[in-house]
C-alpha cells in the first residue's frame, strides 16, 4: 500500500476512533448524568422518609415524656388532696428535693401559687392554671423554665393546682436527637408559630437565622394554617446559601403544641454526588488530556489541604488559634526577635469540671469561649503576644514579661476579669504556672508549655487563684514521683505489700466484732512508707486498682487460714477506689478470687466513701454500685459519713449495710452539745433504717462511753487498738477467745 494511502487509512481510523470513543465517553457521561440525577432523587425520597419516621418517633418520645411528667404530678397531687394544710408546705418541699422538678407549688382559687423554694407568685392569669382549674392537664412557659399544672383532686374542697417547674434547657437536650449523624435539630412551637424550647444550635440553623423570611411566603402561610387546625406538615425551607432545609412539624399532645424536625436536604446526598462528580469530571478529563487529570487532582490537593488546615489551625470551640499553629507562630516570632524577655504562661480552669457536670457542656464552651477573648483582649499584638487553648480548660499564653511586680499585676487583672464571669458554679478561679525564656534563649515553645504545666500542677491548693513560677525543683519531685512509681509496680507483682487490721470493738461487750484492712508498705531503702505518700501517687497513675486487688486478695487468703486453723472468722473491711468500679468486670473478679479461697463473701465488706459513689450526683449510679455489691454476695459500707456534703437522704435512697461516722466527729471530747446532738440523731436514724453504725478515729473514754449509751454498734480508733500485722491481731482475738496463740 503506498505511503499516502497507508497514512489516509491511520488518519481514518484514528478519527473514526477518536469519533468512536467521544461517542463512547459521550454516552457514558449521559448514563453517568441520568444516574445522578435519579440517584439524587432517590435519595431525596429516602431522606424524607427517613426524616418523617424520625419525626414520629420524636414526637412520640416527646409525648411520652410529658406523660410520665403529668402522671408523676399527678401521683403527688393525689397525696396533697389527703393532707392537712399545714402538711402540704413540708411535703412539696420534700418532693421538689427528691424529683426532676426545680419547684413546686400549689395554687388555689385565687391564683396565689406557694412554690417550695420560689416564694409565693399570682399566676391567676397564667394558661396552665386557668386550664388545669378546669380539670386538664396543661403546660406553659415562663423565661428559662417550663410549668406544668395538674388539678388537685378536691371532693367537696376548693379547687386546687398542682405546679411543677422544669427548666426549657432539660426539655431541649431532650428533643435534640442525634439523628443524621448529628446534623438534625429539633424545637417545639406554638400553635402561633412561637419557639417554645429551641432548639440546640447547629450549623444549619445559623443558615436560617442568617435568612430573611416574610409570613406571606408560601410556605408560612401554610405553616401557619396547619398549627392552626393542628395539623402535621412538611415543605423545605431555602436560605441565603443556597442550602435548603427540610422541614417537618407534628402536634404533641400539651397545648397545641408542635415538635418541629429540621434537617438540611442535602445531608445524605452530599457523598453520593461527590462520587459521581468525580466519575463524571474523571471521565471527561480523560478524554481531554492526562494534564486536565493532573490539573483536577492538584485542585482536589489543595482543597483537602485547606481542609486539613483548617482543622489543624483553628479552636472550633473558642474559633481561635489552636495549639499547633500557637506553636508556630510564637516559635518563628521567638527566632526572629532580639527581645528573649517573654513568658509561656499555663492556665487552667478550676471549675470547669463542676461547669460541665453541673451546667451542661454547652455552658462550659460558652465559658471557655468568654476566658479566651479576656486573654485575647489582654494581648499586646504589636509585641507578638498570643493566646490559645490547649486541652481542656487550659490555655497557654505566651507574653512579655518585663519587670516582675508589673508581669504579675497583668495575671491578677486577667484572674480578676475571669473570676467575674462565674454563674452558679461561684467564681472561676484558675491555676497558672510560668516558665520564663529569659535565660533559655533557645528553648521550643512545645518544651516551655512543659514546664509551665509542671509549675501549675505543683501549686499548693487554695481558695484563690495560684501563680506558680517553674523551679527546677519540681523536676526532681517528678522524678521522685516516676521511682516511687517505678518501686510501687515492683513492689506489687513481687507482693510486698502487706496488710494490717484495726478491729472493731463492738460497743456494749467491748470484745473484737471485725477489722478494716490497711495496706502497709516497707520499702527497701527507706524503711515503712506512709499510705499518704504512696496511695496518692498510685491513684494518680492509674495502677490503685492493682493495689486494691492485691489487698483483697490479702484478706481473702487471710480469712481462709483462719478457717483452716480455728481461729474464729470475723468480717474484714476493704477500700475501693473509683478506678476499681469503671470496671465492668470488677465484681466477677472479685467474687472469683472469694470462691477460689473458699471464703464466705458475708465476711467481707466494702467501704466506699460518698465521693467515690456520687460522682456527678449521680444517685442512679451509686444504687446501681450497690446493688452489684450484694448480688456478689457482699456487704458495704458508705465511709466518712460526714465529711463532706453528705446528706441524711442518702440513708433512704441507697441501700448500704453499715455507715461509718467520719473521724471529724471525734477530733475532741464533745466539748460542744450541738456534736453530740448531731451523732446520737445520725445513730437512731440509722438504727430505725436497720443499717449498722461505726465510729472510727475514736481516743477517748467519754467518746466511747457516749457511744455506748446512745447504742453506736462498733467502734474503731486507738483507744481499743492501733492497726496491727495479722499474727499480732490473731493473738488479740485468740486471747479474747480464751485459746491458746497459734505459731507460724
Amino acid at each position: 500500500m503506498p505511503l499516502i494511502f497507508r497514512k489516509m487509512f491511520q488518519y481514518k481510523t484514528t478519527l473514526l476512533l477518536s469519533i468512536g470513543a467521544l461517542i463512547f465517553l459521550l454516552a457514558l457521561s449521559g448514563v453517568i448524568l441520568w444516574n445522578a440525577v435519579e440517584l439524587h432523587r432517590a435519595v431525596n425520597k429516602l431522606t424524607e422518609d427517613y426524616l418523617e419516621d424520625v419525626a414520629a418517633e420524636s414526637a412520640k418520645s416527646v409525648d411520652t415524656k410529658f406523660h410520665e411528667i403529668f402522671k408523676s404530678l399527678n401521683v403527688i397531687a393525689d397525696s396533697v388532696s389527703q393532707m392537712q394544710p399545714a402538711e402540704i408546705n413540708r411535703f412539696i418541699a420534700r418532693k421538689t428535693a427528691v424529683s426532676n422538678f426545680i419547684d413546686l407549688a400549689v395554687a388555689g382559687e385565687d391564683g396565689v401559687a406557694h412554690f417550695a423554694f420560689g416564694g409565693s407568685r399570682n399566676i391567676e392569669k397564667f394558661f396552665p392554671f386557668s386550664a388545669a382549674l378546669k380539670g386538664e392537664f396543661s403546660a406553659g412557659t415562663d423565661g428559662k423554665h417550663i410549668f406544668y399544672a395538674v388539678p388537685i383532686p378536691g371532693n367537696d374542697r376548693k379547687r386546687r393546682v398542682l405546679i411543677g417547674v422544669k427548666s426549657k434547657q432539660n426539655m431541649q437536650y431532650l428533643i435534640s436527637g442525634d439523628f443524621f449523624s448529628g446534623e438534625g435539630s429539633s424545637a417545639i412551637l406554638n400553635q402561633k408559630g412561637e419557639i417554645i424550647v429551641p432548639p440546640v444550635k447547629k450549623k444549619h440553623t445559623a443558615l436560617i437565622r442568617e435568612t430573611k423570611y416574610l409570613k406571606t411566603e408560601e410556605w408560612a402561610i401554610k405553616m401557619l394554617d396547619d398549627l392552626g387546625k393542628n395539623l402535621p406538615g412538611r415543605f423545605i425551607l431555602p436560605t441565603l446559601s443556597g442550602r435548603d432545609i427540610f422541614v417537618d412539624y407534628r402536634p404533641l399532645s400539651v397545648n397545641g403544641w408542635f415538635l418541629t424536625v429540621t434537617v438540611p436536604t442535602d445531608i445524605l446526598t452530599t457523598h453520593a454526588d461527590v462520587f459521581i462528580s468525580r466519575t463524571f469530571y474523571g471521565t471527561l478529563a480523560m478524554a481531554a488530556a492526562f494534564l486536565i487529570i493532573t490539573l483536577l487532582i492538584i485542585c482536589i490537593q489543595n482543597h483537602y489541604r485547606v481542609k486539613i488546615e483548617n482543622i489543624s489551625f483553628y479552636d472550633p470551640v473558642t474559633d481561635g488559634i489552636s495549639n499547633i499553629c500557637f506553636l508556630m507562630r510564637t516559635q518563628e516570632f521567638l527566632d526572629g526577635s532580639s527581645s528573649k524577655d517573654y513568658a509561656v504562661v499555663s492556665v487552667n480552669l478550676r471549675n470547669l469540671g463542676l461547669i460541665n457536670e453541673y451546667e451542661g457542656r454547652s455552658q462550659g464552651d460558652k465559658i471557655l469561649r468568654h476566658v479566651y477573648n479576656i486573654l485575647a483582649d489582654e494581648m499586646k499584638k504589636d509585641n507578638g503576644e498570643l493566646v490559645t487553648r490547649g486541652n481542656a480548660g487550659t490555655f497557654y499564653i505566651f507574653m512579655q514579661k518585663g519587670a516582675k511586680d508589673k508581669f504579675m499585676k497583668r495575671l491578677n487583672e486577667m484572674a480578676e476579669k475571669i473570676a467575674g464571669i462565674g454563674n452558679k458554679s461561684g467564681p472561676i478561679r484558675i491555676d497558672t504556672g510560668i516558665f520564663c525564656l529569659s535565660d533559655k534563649a533557645s528553648f521550643k515553645i512545645a518544651e516551655a508549655e512543659v514546664y509551665a504545666d509542671t509549675a501549675r500542677k505543683s501549686a499548693e491548693r487554695s481558695y484563690l487563684s495560684t501563680f506558680t513560677f517553674y523551679d527546677e525543683k519540681f523536676k526532681k519531685r517528678q522524678l521522685e514521683e516516676v521511682n516511687m512509681l517505678n518501686d510501687i509496680e515492683r513492689a506489687i507483682e513481687e507482693r510486698k505489700f502487706t496488710i494490717h487490721l484495726q478491729p472493731k470493738v463492738c460497743a456494749q461487750t467491748g470484745l473484737i466484732a471485725g477489722a478494716e484492712a490497711l495496706v502497709r508498705w516497707k520499702h527497701p531503702k527507706l524503711g515503712f512508707v506512709s499510705p499518704a505518700a504512696f496511695i496518692p501517687v498510685c491513684e494518680k497513675n492509674g495502677i490503685i486498682s492493682r493495689l486494691d486487688q492485691l489487698v483483697f486478695e490479702e484478706v481473702c487468703r487471710t480469712l481462709a487460714e483462719w478457717k483452716e486453723s480455728g481461729i474464729p472468722l470475723l468480717p474484714i473491711s476493704v477500700n475501693i477506689s473509683r478506678q476499681q468500679l469503671k470496671n465492668p468486670s470488677f465484681f466477677n473478679d472479685y467474687r472469683k478470687i472469694a470462691e477460689e479461697a473458699g471464703v464466705a463473701r458475708g465476711l467481707i465488706e466494702f467501704e466506699l466513701t460518698e465521693s467515690l459513689m456520687l460522682v456527678g450526683n449521680d444517685f442512679k449510679n451509686a444504687r446501681e454500685v450497690i446493688e452489684e455489691i450484694h448480688s456478689a454476695g457482699f456487704t458495704c459500707s458508705l465511709d466518712d459519713f460526714g465529711s463532706g456534703y453528705s446528706s441524711l437522704g442518702l440513708l433512704k435512697d441507697l441501700k448500704i449495710d453499715c455507715l461509718k461516722l467520719d473521724r471529724m466527729f471525734f477530733a475532741n471530747r464533745f466539748e460542744t452539745p450541738e456534736t453530740r446532738a448531731i451523732i446520737e440523731s445520725i445513730i437512731i436514724l440509722a438504727k430505725k433504717l436497720n443499717i449498722a453504725t461505726v465510729a472510727e478515729g475514736v481516743e477517748y473514754k467519754e467518746q466511747v462511753e457516749l457511744l455506748r449509751t446512745i447504742g453506736c454498734d462498733l467502734i474503731q480508733g486507738f483507744y481499743f487498738f492501733r492497726p496491727v500485722p495479722v499474727r499480732e491481731f490473731e493473738r488479740i482475738v485468740l486471747e479474747e477467745a480464751g485459746k491458746p496463740p497459734t505459731t507460724d
